[in-house]
């Protein structure tokens, strides 16, 4: 029988005192500061507001990330200790990213998340909303003039297509083949897809006619519907400001500023042509004034009786200064210019007048100090005669964090005093949550704390909980606890007990999956690029052609071969074609038609695949055959160490670490290959199988290729094993000899658990105690000479390679059971907290980029990606910079004079580094937090997203700036490419299709130099076919290799550029149309067709019938089907002929018309019709076979 605690003795919830006097001061129009707010006493504060009787709350904060971490906070309260009644909603509205006065792309997904917001607004309750001071204060237009952008479309509702798509151009949509972001529209005969930005998916409209048959939402990754219909969808605009549809008003305004103006050297037509020209364009923010009549702001668009809540004013009114004079400078700047602008106050109103608007209303000022807002005489000038100020005193947890730090170095286990400090407060009746941030985590935790003899309650709802004497363990996500003295409440999160974790955002958790499995995709094919066909070889794309031929019209793709010969591939062979990628920038030879050359090719690349396939197996049976020495399974001590991990880890890092540890602890020797991006937790995977092994008292090593590598890894395991007894040293060349013969000796000796070198381990005078573990780091870096000495460690030592270059699925697939993969695809963290521009080069966005950094103690990355001119550019940046310190990187430079100068630059002798790509890998400066890209249209989406990850790995905000020649002259390729990046992001389809080059050359690393030369030669994805059939030939599992039957018939089988416009779309259906395996595979993309393009015609019905027939046929071993001179004849394999009884049966019985040829034709004078083709040969298979 189940004995239930009582329940606890009655007490105040928090903050009960404190929300009466505040109604009342509301109440009266007050102002009112609530100060020493320390910890998350903001947001459990706001949690409590939510309970008073008013519209909302608008919350202000200095910097977005806080509003973000302040609402999640409060989120996170209101389930601890939810208020009375309905919930508020909590809203979010972000600042759009903008350079004073120079033009900018807009970041879509910033847009559509504040269109959404304010669409909220006259719907929502009750709400807390959570900005900044500088979305708050800037101008905007009328409310009047954003609400009425907005329209409704019902299911059945007659409107003519062409009217709807003029109001969506109105309301700043643009046109496009594929919708796949907020503000996008696409027409495909009678199927319209919007992207409202008040939707999380795009809409897709059917119609019949002028009339809306059905709205459905789609995945914007597949592209296929949902199965959910609405009867109304609201459609939002595209933009918060829109040109308006009549512009002589702006025009009048233009004129008008000219004449304030008053500077001959000014021109007016050439403003009045800009304006005109695409209003509604990237970077006309500057006509903002022009647009929009009046002097509004955000307060004037939610309902009345919303209660601001201002977050340390005097850092928000300081931000707006800031702010001022920026703008004011890039005013005077453009003047200077004699470019015709507005003044700064036509965007943003004084700080003073910007925080009057927030007075107009009762006002809450939250504090950390003593009475803040009035101390800087804000209470004086800004406020009501009458100011109600409280004082809260809530603490943060910094005092178990400080007892954590006291215990580390100590015999004392790390946790034990915080155990202590928990104990006390349980005596002391306080009631006590801990938030952990999922269940996994809060599982981890109960055995932590449990282990300590603490009482712990793991039930799932909050309101279950009873027994003030235990500690409530809830799976929330809080990003710091708070103390309530008084009240007696402590809440805990896990960052208060192991520091703060940084974590993956949603939508990358969600784009993950479209990064599982390579795709042989023709998404990104143009004319110019090589394709490899299975059977004639690599010839290069010349387009899509439609050709009539005896009647009969078809799409054809042509391929140029060698002498400029032409390959004309029919449609329905699609599956014989693969784009051809090889392996880095190789140049490639087109193969020459019917020379023996191509099948030379492949066969050489057959015997390669086979010498590597045995020196694998070889490899993994002697492995096998040898005992292992088993780690102990993890324990307490690497349990607190695991916790301690600055980071979330990612579901990928989770099973990385999972595999290490079941491999380690396994009674045979680890060979485990881990690979991912840089930064993406590949390190802590090796500092896991280190810890793990040292508990199990031997040593461990790792090897990396350079001593930039070696001294940042020794850095990074210093500062993480710091609180534990683990002496880790460094051996590299640019230790004092003194030093390595002491770390030589400590190695000997075993007093060094860990070390850290580059191949000089490898050198005989290395001699360890007893090594258990060697990490390779960047193995493929190695001279053949190391790696030799390496492969005889494999044989009887744990080893983890690590690989900064993604390995292809269908690789990792095709390996397994030979070499040990864990892949990590997942970014590692929310990368929002890289604040990414995206302007048009200037030298003023240069020079104050750079002092902005540098004015915070940071360094600069400057990436000019041409050796030729990267000195003329040092000279300039020198010029324009002439007090900072340049150092220049580059591959041509010699490697010890690279190398010295990237240690520099990580010392801080430089602040700047003007360098080429070679950044993109293998290097980390934490204090570098400044990226300026020159050029950056001119790279792709996958080399800008590994330079980005240069920057963004400290605790600190970092700013990516993309500089292009001019923002209206790149090309919408380009913009889309650095747009996706500057919106953070779930880079999702396009950023999967640039990783491919990146796979194919972590596959060449990992199968080796041989293996790259093959890949060259015929192309990754054939490359891929053939190992895996090598593979299986290995594993006794080959299938007998059936040819690709051949049908011959008059058929018109395409997919008319009528019914599906766009040339990419119609390859890609093409392709997956040829690539199908299966009768329901077929019908997916009939239905899939259907779902984007409306009713399939005849012709694309014809295309799946012929392929359902191949299908059909190449299951019976039918080489060929031909139809001509009023007769159908099929030609059987000679390996699997029909039964010659039942073919003599047929003749005799049931088709007189039937001949059997003795080179094993079959041919029928009865020709079915062509659409009855697949149900006529099933039948006649069935009797004959």
């Amino acid at each position: 029988m189940r004995v239930f605690n009582p329940p606890p003795p009655a007490c105040n919830p928090p903050f009960a005192e404190e929300l009466a006097a505040i109604a009342a001061a509301i109440e009266n129009r007050a102002e009112i500061h609530l100060n020493e707010l320390h910890g998350s006493g903001p947001a459990l504060l706001l949690s409590r507001l939510a309970q008073l009787p008013v519209p909302g709350f608008i919350v202000v904060s200095d910097d977005f990330q806080k509003s973000r971490d302040l609402r999640q906070d409060v989120a996170a309260y209101l389930e601890i200790l939810p208020c009375g009644g309905e919930s508020p909603e909590l809203l979010l509205l972000p600042p759009l990213p903008r350079l004073a006065y120079r033009q900018t792309l807009r970041s879509g997904r910033t847009e559509r998340e504040r269109i959404a917001t304010l669409a909220r607004l006259p719907e929502a309750k009750k709400f807390l909303c959570f900005t900044t001071i500088v979305a708050f204060s800037e101008r905007r237009p009328a409310p009047q003039a954003f609400y009425q952008r907005f329209f409704r479309l019902e299911w059945g509702q007659t409107i003519a297509r062409e009217q709807l798509f003029l109001e969506l151009e109105n309301c700043g949509y643009n046109r496009v083949p594929v919708v796949d972001e907020a503000g996008d529209y696409s027409v495909r005969g009678g199927v319209v897809d919007i992207f409202s930005p008040l939707y999380e998916e795009p809409l897709r409209l059917d119609f019949f006619g002028d009339e809306i048959e059905s709205i459905r939402p789609f995945d914007p990754l597949t592209q296929l519907s949902r199965k959910q219909e609405y009867e109304e969808v609201e459609i939002g605009p595209a933009r918060e400001t829109l040109a308006p549809r009549d512009l002589e008003a702006a025009r009048q305004r233009v004129r008008e500023r000219f004449v304030e103006l008053n500077d001959s050297h000014l021109a007016l037509a050439p403003a009045l042509a800009e304006l005109e020209s695409n209003p509604n364009r990237p970077g006309f923010d500057a006509w903002l004034p022009a647009f929009v009549e009046g002097r509004h702001s955000l307060i004037d668009y939610f309902p009345l009786g919303t209660i601001p809540v201002l977050c340390e004013p005097s850092e928000l009114r300081d931000q707006l200064e800031d702010l001022e004079q920026q703008l004011q400078e890039g005013y005077n700047r453009a003047l200077a210019e004699l470019r015709l602008v507005f003044p700064p106050e036509a965007y943003l109103p004084p700080a003073a007048a910007a925080l009057q608007k927030a007075s107009e209303r009762a006002r809450i000022c939250l504090n950390s100090r003593l009475d803040d807002g009035l101390q800087t005489g804000a209470a004086e000038t800004l406020s009501p005669p009458e100011a109600f100020v409280r004082q809260c005193r809530t603490r943060d947890n910094r005092f178990l964090r400080d007892r954590i730090r006291q215990n580390a170095g100590t015999d004392e286990n790390p946790l034990a005093g915080m155990a202590a400090l928990l104990k006390e407060h349980l005596q002391q009746n306080f009631r006590i949550y801990l938030a952990g941030r999922n269940q996994t985590t809060c599982e981890r935790l109960h055995g932590l704390l449990s282990d300590y003899g603490l009482p712990v309650d793991l039930e799932a709802n909050p309101k279950s909980f009873r027994d003030q004497h235990q500690i409530r363990l809830l799976p929330l996500r809080l990003q710091q606890g708070v103390l309530l003295t008084q009240e007696k409440f402590l809440f805990l999160s896990d960052a208060d007990l192991f520091g703060p974790k940084q974590r993956l955002s949603s939508q990358e958790s969600r784009g993950r999956e479209n990064r599982e499995v390579f795709f042989d995709d023709f998404a990104q094919i143009k004319p110019g690029d090589c394709i490899t066909h299975v059977e004639h070889g690599i010839g290069r794309y010349q387009g899509l052609k439609t050709l009539e031929v005896e009647g009969i019209v078809n799409e054809y793709l042509i391929l140029e071969y060698q002498d400029s010969d032409l390959l004309y591939v029919p449609v329905e062979s699609f599956d014989q074609l693969h784009k051809y990628h090889g392996n880095g920038d190789d140049t490639v030879a087109l193969s020459r038609l019917g020379s023996p050359q191509w099948a030379a090719a492949k066969e050489k690349t057959r015997r390669a695949i086979d010498d590597l396939l045995l020196e694998l197996l070889d490899l993994y049976a002697e492995r096998e055959a040898l005992p292992g020495r088993a780690c102990a399974p993890p324990d307490h001590l690497f349990r607190e160490f695991e916790a301690a991990f600055a980071y979330e880890e990612t579901p990928d890092q989770r099973q990385a670490i999972s595999d290490v540890i079941a491999d380690l602890t396994a009674p045979k020797a680890m060979d485990r290959l881990v690979s991912g991006d840089v930064g993406f937790g590949k390190t802590e995977v090796a500092m896991r199988a280190v810890f793990l092994t040292v508990l199990s008292g031997r040593q461990a090593a790792v090897m990396v290729p350079t001593t930039i590598l070696a001294q940042q890894h020794f850095e990074t395991f210093q500062e993480r094993f710091a609180a534990y007894p683990v002496r880790v040293a460094v051996l590299s060349r640019f230790r004092s000899p003194a030093q390595q013969k002491e770390t030589i000796v400590g190695l000997r000796e075993g007093r060094i658990d860990v070390v850290i070198g580059t191949h000089r381990l490898l050198q005989k005078d290395i001699v360890f105690k007893d090594l258990g573990l060697l990490v390779l780091d960047e193995e493929h870096k190695f001279g053949v000479r190391h790696k030799e000495k390496l492969k005889n460690f494999r044989r009887h030592l744990d080893v983890l390679s690590m690989s900064a270059t993604p390995i292809p699925r269908t690789l990792q697939f095709s390996l397994s059971g030979m070499r040990s993969l864990s892949a990590i695809t997942t970014p590692p963290r929310d990368r929002l907290a890289i604040r990414t521009f995206v302007a048009a080069y200037d030298d003023d966005i240069v020079k104050e980029a750079v002092g902005k950094e540098l004015n915070r103690g940071g360094q600069v990355f400057f990436v000019h990606n041409s050796v030729s001119t990267i000195n003329a550019r040092a000279a300039r940046l020198a010029a324009l910079l002439p007090e900072i310190r340049i150092g220049i990187g580059h591959g041509q430079m010699r490697e010890n004079e690279l190398e010295k100068t990237m240690l520099d630059f990580a010392a801080r002798r430089y602040d700047l580094l003007l360098c080429t790509t070679i950044i993109e890998s293998g290097l980390d400066i934490p204090n570098a937090n400044t990226m300026i890209v020159e050029n950056a249209q001119n790279f792709g989406l996958a080399q800008l997203y590994q330079l980005r990850g240069r920057i963004g790995r400290a605790q600190r905000k970092a700013y990516a700036y993309l500089l292009v020649p001019e923002i209206e002259k790149i090309t919408p390729e380009a913009r889309k490419r650095l747009n996706a990046l500057a919106e953070a992001s779930t880079l999702g389809a396009g950023f999967r299709i640039a990783m491919q080059d990146l796979e194919i050359r972590g596959a060449g690393h990992l199968l080796g130099k041989k293996q790259s030369g093959q890949i060259s030669a015929v192309g990754y994805e054939l490359y891929q076919e053939m190992l895996s059939e090598a593979i299986n030939e290995a594993r006794g599992r080959q299938q007998p290799k059936v040819p690709e039957p051949e049908i011959k018939i008059s058929l018109s089988a395409h997919i008319p550029p009528d019914y599906l416009p766009d040339l990419t779309l119609r390859l890609q259906f093409y392709k997956k149309i040829a690539a199908a395996d299966s009768d329901l595979a077929l019908s997916q993309l009939e239905d899939e067709l259907h779902d984007r393009c409306g009713l399939p015609p005849e012709a694309v019905l014809n295309l799946l019938r012929l392929k359902s027939l191949k299908l059909l046929l190449k299951e019976n071993r039918i080489q060929t089907l031909e139809i001509g001179r009023g007769k159908l004849s099929l030609r059987f394999d000679a390996s699997a002929p029909p039964a010659p009884e039942k073919i003599i049966s047929l003749i005799k019985n049931e088709a007189p018309g039937c001949r059997l040829t003795p080179d094993g034709w079959l041919s029928f004078t009865d020709v079915p019709d062509p659409t009855e083709l697949k149900s006529w040969c099933e039948k006649l298979l069935q009797k004959i076979t």
